[in-house]
C-alpha cells in the first residue's frame, strides 16, 4: 500500500492500514465519475467585433467629398464608371486601417477606402486620372498620414510604390 501525502506536519494517512478499503470486485462499482476520455482542445472563444459608437451626421451642405470626372472612363465589374467620388474618412475608417494595416502605412489603401474601390483599382488608374484622384485623397488624409515633405501625394509615406 502506498502512503498518502502529509496531511499536517508528522501525520500521514495510509488507505487500508488507517482506514478499510472496499472489497475488490465493488471498487469499480464505487468509482463515481468514469474516466475522461482525451478531447481535442476547445477553440479560443469568437468575440465578435463591436462596431465603433460612430453619430450620423446631416451635413447642412451634402456629404463632405468631391467627384473626379475621369479622362479615362472604364468598365468595372460590368459596370461604367465615369466619375470616383472621393469623401474624407470618418476618424473611427482611419483608426481601423490603421489597426488592420499593423502600422504598415499604404496610402493606397486609404484611397480605396476613400472612393469605395477596391486598392488596386485605385493603382490601376492611368496617369492624369490616378494623380488627380489621388490628390484629391490625399488632401483628405489626416496631418499625421502626411510626411513632412510629401513629394508626390500618390506615394506612401513608407515610400513603397
Amino acid at each position: 500500500m502506498e502512503s498518502a501525502p502529509e496531511l499536517s506536519p508528522g501525520l500521514t494517512v495510509t488507505p487500508g492500514v488507517d482506514f478499510p478499503l472496499p472489497p475488490p470486485d465493488l471498487a469499480e462499482a464505487l468509482i463515481n465519475s468514469p474516466a475522461a476520455e482525451p478531447t481535442a482542445p476547445l477553440p479560443p472563444p469568437t468575440i465578435p467585433a463591436l462596431p465603433p459608437m460612430v453619430a450620423v451626421l446631416d451635413f447642412l451642405d451634402g456629404p463632405p467629398g468631391e467627384t473626379v470626372q475621369l479622362r479615362y472612363p472604364f468598365r468595372l465589374e460590368g459596370e461604367e464608371v465615369r466619375e470616383i467620388r472621393v469623401r474624407p474618412l470618418l476618424v473611427s475608417e482611419v483608426g481601423s486601417i490603421i489597426t488592420a494595416l499593423g502600422g504598415r502605412i499604404d496610402n493606397y489603401v486609404f484611397y480605396g477606402a476613400m472612393t469605395g474601390l477596391p486598392t488596386e483599382v485605385v493603382r490601376a488608374l492611368p496617369g492624369e486620372d490616378g494623380d488627380r484622384v489621388t490628390d484629391v485623397a490625399y488632401g483628405f488624409l489626416p496631418r499625421y498620414l502626411k510626411p513632412a515633405d510629401p513629394g508626390s501625394p500618390s506615394t506612401p509615406e513608407n515610400g513603397a510604390p
